[in-house]
């Protein structure tokens, strides 16, 4: 948006006022319609500003995929440590710990990637 008012390829902005109900409250909503010159150089423009955003998301993507993987990856080894060092006794617990540690990971992932 900052990319399209800096540009000056706003021709005409039209608002529409229309009224949204919700039980016996009644408010007025706007929307916003811009006309634009389209024109080669204001679309390289955009189309340069959308890569950039576009690749810090797949970029961040990787990151949070990376770090929970080498996060499964340590429960694991942790859990087979623990599991040879105590000959098997704690071994539910100890599946029980990796598979909770792994679901509230792969949470967070989910909450950083939204």
């Amino acid at each position: 948006a900052d990319l399209i008012h800096q540009s000056g390829a706003i021709i005409n902005r039209h608002i529409q006022q229309t009224s949204l109900k919700v039980g016996e409250f009644e408010s007025p909503m706007y929307r916003s319609y811009w006309q634009l010159d389209y024109n080669a150089a204001l679309a390289d423009r955009a189309y340069a500003a959308a890569k950039n955003v576009a690749v810090q998301h797949r970029v961040s993507g990787l990151g949070v995929g990376a770090v929970a993987l080498t996060l499964l990856f340590g429960v694991v080894a942790a859990a087979l440590r623990v599991d040879s060092s105590t000959g098997g006794r704690y071994r539910g617990r100890l599946a029980l710990a990796a598979v909770s540690l792994c679901a509230a990971a792969a949470g967070a992932a989910a909450l950083v990637l939204a």
